[in-house]
């Protein structure tokens, strides 16, 4: 999948591994001495789960699963005793979508397998978005494309834009909140040339000629890759969000900024990029926007239970809220403080994968912390908070070695990606479900409501 992006990975691995000899010599000068975690003014404190990382982790039966394949099993990716709640399970009139390197999947409570859906050309760089309408918008190797959900056994995907499969890639992609406006950067091979970037309007009839917003050369920096729209609420006017993808398009982003669409250029800085300021994620709504004040490279296992294309990115420290649309002036909602002189790389802390809830009173995400040696694997924890402030709650702890957060399955169910599994876990009781085996590193895609006839009740 990434081998045309190897002479730009090479850039950013090559600081990855002189970061971590740097690191190594510094933690041994420094064993021993008396240091401190800083945490926010005026932020509660309360007891991180990575801080003390578990690395024995007890075995617990397997639990109920309501949607394994073909009678398929794991072994249950959380520590300690199973809840004594029920699982959660697919409602009748529920599509889950997930997606790895081979294509996108449909999984509903009526099938006996996931069906695989029809993605001609699908690329996995760029992960898909999915809108509340069933319109699944994709990266293929010849372009842009929207795929209706709701009738896939017939539906020839819709082809928004066109590129040169052997000189150009789709290198990031957005859609607004109410699925008419679609937006895209497109970005050559080997790393030469123009980033381009381009905007187009879903009709009745099909789609508009899209229309070239903006261009650069790939050295002039930052290089500049689509984020998401801002919205400030009804009948007001979006904002299309940029940022840098430190050379590496479809990695985490670094700084933010506002794209002003009448002048086609970029604007206002909402996100310091020199102060490693990233975003994270915004709402459903597109209104919060997530962000990390504070960012840092972390060893990438070397035992394969982490993809490169998730242990090679930088990942956030720390965690804050803030209103999408606030062009940086507001005043943030600190949710995890920023860390600074700990004891060792292995008391740091990393957040991935944060999700806002359906009504955006709440926040969750993967906590998780890294081994000092090798093979460097990680222990995750889940957490959700309240999107207003106060101490996060600690969820599960996971045995599993790599665990990422999706949508949610309704206020208070996840899902989530753990060691080959898709999952359903309750928030209020821990309760968790296997849904499906899959084979590879699969991204949770979204979960979009069913018409009745392909509902299975």
């Amino acid at each position: 999948m990434h081998v045309i992006q190897q002479p730009r990975r090479f850039r950013r691995r090559g600081w990855i591994v002189l970061a971590a000899f740097l690191l190594a010599v510094v933690l041994v000068v420094s064993v021993g001495a008396a240091v401190t975690s800083l945490h926010a003014q005026g932020q509660p404190h309360y007891q991180s789960a990575v801080g003390t990382p578990v690395y024995l982790p007890t075995p617990t039966p397997t639990p109920k699963s309501s949607h394994a394949n073909a009678g398929a099993s794991l072994p249950s990716p959380i520590i300690g005793q199973p809840s004594a709640s029920a699982p959660p399970i697919i409602p009748a009139n529920t599509g889950i979508l997930y997606a790895d390197a081979a294509g996108i999947y449909l999984l509903t409570s009526g099938m006996a397998a996931p069906e695989k859906l029809n993605t001609p050309g699908y690329t996995s760089l760029v992960p898909p978005v999915l809108t509340s309408g069933g319109k699944l918008l994709y990266a293929g190797s010849a372009g842009l494309y929207l795929l209706d959900v709701f009738h896939t056994s017939n539906a020839t995907p819709l082809q928004i834009a066109s590129i040169d499969p052997q000189k150009q890639i789709i290198a990031s992609m957005a859609m607004s909140a109410d699925g008419q406006q679609v937006f895209w950067s497109v970005e050559p091979h080997n790393g030469i040339g123009t980033i381009t970037l381009y905007q187009a309007t879903l009709t009745p009839a099909g789609v508009s000629t899209p229309t070239l917003l903006y261009s650069q050369p790939t050295n002039n920096c930052p290089c500049y890759m689509v984020f998401g729209l801002a919205e400030a609420g009804a009948g007001k006017t979006s904002k299309l969000l940029l940022t840098d993808n430190l050379g590496t398009p479809a990695d985490q982003g670094t700084g933010l900024w506002a794209f002003d669409q009448v002048q086609q250029q970029v604007g206002a800085q909402v996100l310091a990029e020199d102060q490693g300021e990233d975003p994270l994620v915004l709402s459903a709504d597109h209104t919060l926007l997530a962000y990390a004040p504070t960012t840092g490279e972390v060893p990438e296992p070397t035992d394969g239970s982490v993809p490169s294309q998730v242990g090679s990115q930088p990942f956030g420290n720390s965690m804050a809220i803030v209103s999408a649309a606030s062009s940086g002036s507001a005043k943030p909602v600190t949710i995890v403080s920023p860390q600074t002189n700990v004891r060792s790389f292995s008391a740091y802390h990393w957040i991935t994968t944060p999700t806002f809830s359906p009504d955006n009173q709440s926040i969750a995400y993967i906590q998780f912390s890294s081994d000092d040696t090798g093979p460097y694997d990680r222990h995750s924890s889940l957490y959700v908070a309240s999107t207003k402030g106060g101490a996060p709650k600690v969820v599960a702890n996971f045995s599993a070695q790599l665990v990422e957060l999706g949508s949610w399955l309704d206020s208070h169910t996840l899902l989530l990606y753990a060691d080959k599994g898709i999952y359903a876990l309750d928030t209020q009781t821990a309760a968790i479900s296997l849904l499906s085996v899959v084979q590879n590193y699969s991204r949770m895609v979204g979960v979009v409501a069913l018409p009745s006839d392909m509902s299975g009740a």
